[in-house]
C-alpha cells in the first residue's frame, strides 16, 4: 500500500470524507498538532522561500507561490503540539489538489517527512525531481522543511498540510491556491527576504545563496535580485 493510500485510509478511518469538516474537528482540539490555531496562536505557520504566511485557520488563501522548475525551493511548516515538539511523528504536503472539493482524496501528489529521518514521495505525474525533508525541534514547536526541486509544470494548486503526533492525532490546514510549478519566480521582489548580500535567511533554515530571485542552482553564480 502506498504512503498516499495509507494517508487516505487514515482519514477514512477517522471518519473524515471532507477536509473542511474534518479539519474543523481537528482544529478544535487542544491535543491536535496545529499550525498557529487552537491553544497556540501565531501567524508564521508556513514559509515558502522566505515568504511567511498565516495558516492558523482551517482554510485560508494566499498569493500563489511559483516554485521554479529545476531550482530547489523550501517549504517550512511551524507545528505546535501541546505535548511538545518531540511528540510530532510526521508532516505532509498534499499537492495537485483537483476536483469539486479540496480534500486529501482529491490530491494525488504527496511529500511526507517522518521525523525519524525518512522522506516519502507519491508523484504519479512526475512533477518533482527531488524532495527531502528535515526538522528542528524547539520547545513545543517542530519546524519541518521540505526542500523541493520541481521537474515539470504543475498548474496552480491548493496545498493541504498535515502533521501527526504520537497519539495519532492529525492536524490539517488548507492553503488555497498555494503553489504552482513554473519557469518563473513569484510575486513582487519587494515581498521577498532576498537582499543584496546574495543570501536568503530565515529562522527556520540556514542562509542560502541566491541568484536573482531564486536559490542558486549548483554552479550558478550569486547575484542581486532583479528589479
Amino acid at each position: 500500500m502506498t504512503i498516499l493510500a495509507i494517508s487516505l485510509l487514515l482519514v477514512s478511518v477517522l471518519g473524515g470524507t471532507s477536509l473542511s469538516g474534518y479539519v474543523k474537528e481537528a482544529y478544535a482540539s487542544s491535543y491536535t498538532p496545529s499550525f498557529g490555531g487552537a491553544i497556540s496562536h501565531y501567524s508564521d505557520g508556513l514559509t515558502i522561500n522566505g515568504n511567511t504566511f498565516d495558516i492558523s485557520g482551517y482554510s485560508q488563501k494566499i498569493q500563489t507561490q511559483n516554485l521554479t522548475i529545476g531550482v530547489p525551493s523550501n517549504v517550512t511548516l511551524k507545528i505546535f503540539d501541546n505535548a511538545g515538539s518531540y511528540a510530532i511523528r510526521s508532516a505532509s504536503l498534499f499537492l495537485n489538489v483537483r476536483g469539486p472539493s479540496a480534500s486529501v482524496q482529491n490530491s494525488d501528489t504527496l511529500i511526507q517527512y517522518d521525523l525519524s529521518g525518512n522522506t516519502a514521495v507519491e508523484d504519479p505525474h512526475h512533477f518533482i525531481a527531488k524532495a527531502k525533508g528535515s526538522a528542528s525541534l524547539v520547545g513545543k514547536f517542530a519546524y519541518v522543511t521540505f526542500n523541493i526541486t520541481p521537474a515539470s509544470k504543475m498548474k496552480t494548486s491548493d496545498m493541504i498540510v498535515s502533521a501527526v503526533d504520537d497519539r495519532l492525532s492529525t492536524g490539517y490546514s488548507l492553503v488555497v491556491d498555494a503553489v504552482a510549478f513554473t519557469g518563473k519566480t513569484s510575486g513582487d521582489p519587494t515581498n521577498s527576504t532576498i537582499d543584496y548580500t546574495h543570501q536568503i535567511c530565515t529562522s527556520t533554515y540556514p542562509c542560502q545563496q541566491v541568484c536573482g530571485n531564486h536559490v542558486c542552482a549548483p554552479g550558478e553564480k550569486p547575484q542581486p535580485p532583479k528589479k
